[in-house]
């Protein structure tokens, strides 16, 4: 029988706490969170639906090419060297749609959401040229991935300075642990909610038999605030 893997790229604490607040807060406290408050114009907090035709979206310049995964995300095409795997993600805004009748201006890695999949093998050495095509500073966060310096964090004012529009910083890693990670914007919450995050999948160079595959899929949950101070729509991997 065939096999397959799903790899989940989500964060485990986030869950634990939202499942203690089910428990713990009213339903009407939940409820009303979710509004708008009163006298505040719900288009002018959130994402904004598109109205009308879509925007046209191209690629920017030198940025990795995608390729479309059986799981529904994209996947970028790594420029290879020996053992060394280099992508370049453009953090630029793009029209994304979200289901039928419901498209927004997300921000964006490559123009998709989640961001591409970025797939390597254990011992390769990792190579990101992020570049910031948008109109506010940012950084990319390696969530997850350890044992280099502290200067391929990406925490902003800690590690690295801001990655000014127009800018860019070159992060690199060997990618030691065979695992599923995620790497996602360090500016603030909305920032990531509005599209910014992605997978790294680190394939073992010597698999178990229970690694062997035929199938491995990645499935991100997404979280939307349209027209809303809080998420009140979800999507998975877009």
């Amino acid at each position: 029988m065939p096999k397959s893997r799903l790899r989940c790229a989500s964060l485990a604490l986030p869950l634990v706490l939202l499942a203690l607040v089910l428990t713990l807060v009213p339903l009407r406290a939940l409820a009303d969170a979710d509004a708008v408050p009163a006298g505040v114009d719900p288009t002018t907090v959130g994402l904004q639906p598109i109205r009308g035709p879509l925007p046209l979206a191209t690629p920017a310049p030198g940025e990795s090419r995608l390729t479309q995964r059986e799981d529904g995300t994209s996947q970028a095409v790594a420029r290879t060297a020996g053992r060394t795997s280099a992508f370049v993600l453009v953090a630029r805004e793009a029209p994304w749609t979200l289901r039928p009748g419901l498209a927004v201006m997300a921000k964006t890695y490559n123009g998709v959401v989640p961001g591409p999949t970025l797939v390597v093998r254990q011992g390769e050495r990792v190579v990101i040229d992020f570049r910031n095509a948008m109109s506010v500073p940012d950084t990319l966060h390696l969530h997850g991935i350890h044992g280099g310096p502290d200067s391929m964090d990406g925490v902003a004012g800690i590690s690295q300075a801001m990655v000014e529009p127009g800018g860019r910083f070159r992060y690199a890693f060997t990618a030691n642990q065979p695992g599923t990670f995620i790497y996602h914007s360090h500016d603030n919450e909305q920032m990531v909610n509005s599209g910014l995050y992605g997978a790294i999948v680190v394939l073992p160079a010597h698999p178990r038999p229970e690694e062997r595959v035929q199938r491995d899929d990645v499935e991100m949950l997404s979280s939307w605030s349209i027209q809303s101070l809080t998420e009140n729509t979800f999507t998975i991997n877009g």
